[in-house]
Protein backbone atom coordinates (compact mmCIF):
# COMPACT_ATOMS: atom_id res chain seq x y z
CA UNK A 1 0.00 0.00 0.00
CA UNK A 2 1.49 3.39 -1.01
CA UNK A 3 2.32 5.43 2.41
CA UNK A 4 3.41 2.00 4.19
CA UNK A 5 6.88 2.18 5.24
CA UNK A 6 9.44 0.04 3.34
CA UNK A 7 11.65 -1.19 6.62
CA UNK A 8 9.22 -2.18 9.63
CA UNK A 9 10.78 -1.05 12.99
CA UNK A 10 11.96 -3.50 15.48
CA UNK A 11 9.92 -4.89 18.10
CA UNK A 12 11.18 -4.05 21.57
CA UNK A 13 12.25 -8.00 21.86
CA UNK A 14 13.84 -7.54 18.51
CA UNK A 15 15.66 -4.94 19.66
CA UNK A 16 17.00 -6.16 22.54
CA UNK A 17 18.35 -9.20 20.59
CA UNK A 18 20.01 -6.81 18.34
CA UNK A 19 21.36 -4.74 21.35
CA UNK A 20 23.23 -8.05 22.99
CA UNK A 21 23.93 -9.04 19.36
CA UNK A 22 26.39 -5.77 19.37
CA UNK A 23 27.63 -6.12 22.56
CA UNK A 24 28.78 -9.80 22.05
CA UNK A 25 30.49 -8.77 18.54
CA UNK A 26 32.52 -5.92 20.67
CA UNK A 27 33.32 -8.85 22.74
CA UNK A 28 34.31 -10.93 19.78
CA UNK A 29 36.23 -8.68 18.03
CA UNK A 30 38.42 -7.98 21.21
CA UNK A 31 39.12 -11.59 22.26
CA UNK A 32 39.95 -12.22 18.58
CA UNK A 33 42.14 -9.61 18.31
CA UNK A 34 43.67 -10.64 21.92
CA UNK A 35 44.06 -14.10 20.57
CA UNK A 36 45.73 -13.39 17.49
CA UNK A 37 48.36 -11.47 19.31
CA UNK A 38 48.73 -13.19 22.92
CA UNK A 39 45.88 -14.39 24.16
CA UNK A 40 45.69 -18.39 24.41
CA UNK A 41 42.11 -18.83 24.84
CA UNK A 42 40.00 -19.51 21.55
CA UNK A 43 37.55 -17.05 20.15
CA UNK A 44 35.70 -20.33 19.42
CA UNK A 45 34.46 -20.33 22.92
CA UNK A 46 32.44 -16.99 22.41
CA UNK A 47 31.41 -18.15 18.91
CA UNK A 48 29.69 -21.43 20.13
CA UNK A 49 27.57 -19.94 22.53
CA UNK A 50 26.81 -16.88 20.32
CA UNK A 51 25.10 -20.01 18.40
CA UNK A 52 23.45 -21.43 21.43
CA UNK A 53 22.54 -18.13 22.49
CA UNK A 54 21.04 -16.61 19.38
CA UNK A 55 20.78 -19.40 16.34
CA UNK A 56 22.96 -19.99 13.70
CA UNK A 57 22.16 -16.79 11.52
CA UNK A 58 22.44 -14.05 14.13
CA UNK A 59 26.09 -15.86 15.48
CA UNK A 60 27.26 -15.05 12.13
CA UNK A 61 27.23 -11.12 13.57
CA UNK A 62 29.73 -11.78 16.16
CA UNK A 63 31.73 -14.28 13.87
CA UNK A 64 32.29 -11.85 11.39
CA UNK A 65 33.31 -9.44 13.79
CA UNK A 66 35.90 -12.33 15.18
CA UNK A 67 37.10 -12.16 11.58
CA UNK A 68 38.05 -8.80 11.84
CA UNK A 69 39.69 -8.83 15.26
CA UNK A 70 41.72 -11.54 14.09
CA UNK A 71 42.76 -10.37 11.13
CA UNK A 72 43.56 -7.27 12.81
CA UNK A 73 45.87 -8.79 15.09
CA UNK A 74 47.48 -10.65 12.57
CA UNK A 75 48.58 -7.73 10.87
CA UNK A 76 49.97 -6.01 13.99
CA UNK A 77 52.39 -9.33 14.64
CA UNK A 78 53.11 -9.41 11.10
CA UNK A 79 53.80 -5.82 10.38
CA UNK A 80 55.97 -6.23 14.18
CA UNK A 81 57.92 -8.74 12.78
CA UNK A 82 58.84 -7.24 10.24
CA UNK A 83 60.46 -4.44 11.97
CA UNK A 84 62.14 -6.23 14.78
CA UNK A 85 61.62 -10.44 14.25
CA UNK A 86 63.35 -11.30 17.36
CA UNK A 87 61.52 -9.07 19.72
CA UNK A 88 58.26 -10.59 18.56
CA UNK A 89 59.70 -14.55 18.55
CA UNK A 90 60.55 -13.42 22.30
CA UNK A 91 57.30 -12.29 23.07
CA UNK A 92 55.32 -15.01 21.12
CA UNK A 93 57.56 -17.76 23.27
CA UNK A 94 55.57 -16.19 26.24
CA UNK A 95 52.32 -17.88 25.20
CA UNK A 96 51.93 -21.57 27.03
CA UNK A 97 52.45 -24.48 24.64
CA UNK A 98 54.22 -22.27 21.86
CA UNK A 99 58.34 -23.50 21.62
CA UNK A 100 60.95 -22.46 19.89
CA UNK A 101 60.64 -25.64 17.73
CA UNK A 102 56.81 -25.34 16.40
CA UNK A 103 58.06 -21.89 15.42
CA UNK A 104 60.52 -23.33 13.20
CA UNK A 105 58.20 -26.00 12.09
CA UNK A 106 55.36 -23.18 11.18
CA UNK A 107 57.92 -21.23 9.30
CA UNK A 108 58.77 -23.79 7.22
CA UNK A 109 55.67 -25.01 6.34
CA UNK A 110 54.33 -21.15 5.62
CA UNK A 111 57.71 -20.82 2.99
CA UNK A 112 56.88 -23.77 1.27
CA UNK A 113 52.84 -23.66 1.26
CA UNK A 114 51.31 -20.65 3.15
CA UNK A 115 47.46 -21.77 2.16
CA UNK A 116 47.64 -24.99 3.41
CA UNK A 117 49.57 -24.30 6.17
CA UNK A 118 47.13 -21.50 7.64
CA UNK A 119 44.29 -23.81 6.35
CA UNK A 120 45.71 -26.89 8.61
CA UNK A 121 47.16 -25.58 11.07
CA UNK A 122 43.81 -24.35 12.54
CA UNK A 123 42.14 -27.47 12.58
CA UNK A 124 45.66 -28.91 14.48
CA UNK A 125 45.52 -26.88 16.91
CA UNK A 126 48.49 -24.57 15.82
CA UNK A 127 47.85 -20.98 16.80
CA UNK A 128 47.06 -18.63 14.33
CA UNK A 129 49.54 -16.30 15.82
CA UNK A 130 52.66 -18.10 15.06
CA UNK A 131 51.72 -17.77 11.01
CA UNK A 132 51.09 -13.82 11.09
CA UNK A 133 54.52 -13.97 13.18
CA UNK A 134 56.56 -16.03 10.85
CA UNK A 135 54.59 -15.09 7.51
CA UNK A 136 57.85 -12.44 7.04
CA UNK A 137 60.63 -14.24 7.38
CA UNK A 138 59.13 -17.39 5.05
CA UNK A 139 59.42 -14.44 2.69
CA UNK A 140 55.43 -14.21 2.77
CA UNK A 141 55.20 -10.53 1.53
CA UNK A 142 53.92 -7.58 1.10
CA UNK A 143 51.39 -8.04 3.45
CA UNK A 144 48.39 -8.91 1.23
CA UNK A 145 50.01 -12.54 0.34
CA UNK A 146 49.50 -13.21 4.08
CA UNK A 147 46.00 -11.55 4.69
CA UNK A 148 44.35 -13.71 1.70
CA UNK A 149 45.17 -16.71 3.21
CA UNK A 150 44.97 -15.80 6.66
CA UNK A 151 40.99 -14.36 6.05
CA UNK A 152 40.08 -17.46 4.33
CA UNK A 153 41.82 -20.06 6.96
CA UNK A 154 40.35 -17.68 9.94
CA UNK A 155 36.62 -18.01 8.31
CA UNK A 156 37.13 -21.56 7.28
CA UNK A 157 37.61 -22.74 10.98
CA UNK A 158 35.09 -20.14 12.16
CA UNK A 159 32.49 -21.33 10.03
CA UNK A 160 33.18 -24.81 10.77
CA UNK A 161 32.55 -24.23 14.75
CA UNK A 162 29.40 -22.42 13.79
CA UNK A 163 28.14 -25.37 11.92
CA UNK A 164 29.04 -28.14 14.64
CA UNK A 165 27.50 -25.79 17.14
CA UNK A 166 24.45 -25.38 15.14
CA UNK A 167 24.17 -28.93 14.48
CA UNK A 168 24.17 -29.12 17.96
CA UNK A 169 21.61 -26.92 18.89
CA UNK A 170 19.25 -28.51 15.87
CA UNK A 171 19.80 -31.45 18.01
CA UNK A 172 19.11 -30.68 21.66
CA UNK A 173 17.24 -27.16 21.57
CA UNK A 174 13.99 -29.57 22.66
CA UNK A 175 15.58 -30.81 25.46
CA UNK A 176 18.16 -28.41 26.77
CA UNK A 177 16.87 -24.79 25.82
CA UNK A 178 19.39 -21.99 25.32
CA UNK A 179 20.53 -21.91 28.97
CA UNK A 180 21.08 -25.64 28.92
CA UNK A 181 22.93 -25.57 25.66
CA UNK A 182 25.33 -22.78 26.70
CA UNK A 183 25.88 -24.60 30.02
CA UNK A 184 27.22 -27.43 27.35
CA UNK A 185 29.52 -25.91 25.25
CA UNK A 186 31.23 -24.77 28.52
CA UNK A 187 31.01 -27.89 30.35
CA UNK A 188 32.45 -29.10 26.73
CA UNK A 189 35.54 -26.10 26.45
CA UNK A 190 36.59 -26.95 30.37
CA UNK A 191 37.11 -30.32 29.58
CA UNK A 192 38.68 -29.76 26.07
CA UNK A 193 40.84 -27.14 27.84
CA UNK A 194 41.77 -29.31 30.71
CA UNK A 195 42.86 -31.74 28.32
CA UNK A 196 44.68 -29.88 25.68
CA UNK A 197 46.39 -27.67 29.12
CA UNK A 198 47.23 -31.46 30.08
CA UNK A 199 48.90 -32.78 27.28
CA UNK A 200 50.64 -29.61 25.79
CA UNK A 201 50.91 -27.37 28.58
CA UNK A 202 51.19 -28.95 31.80
CA UNK A 203 49.22 -27.27 33.76
CA UNK A 204 46.77 -29.75 34.52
Amino acid sequence: MIGMPLIRPLSPRDALTWSWLLVWSLVAFIWAFAEAVWFFIMVDVLISLAVMRFGVLRAMVPTLAALIGALLGGIVLYEWARVNPETVRTFILTVPGISEELLRTVSVDMADEPLSALFFGGFTGVPFKIFAATAYEASIAPLQAFLQPAAIARLSRFIAIVAVSGALRYLLYTRLRRVGLMRLALFIWVVFYAWFGYVFWNIV
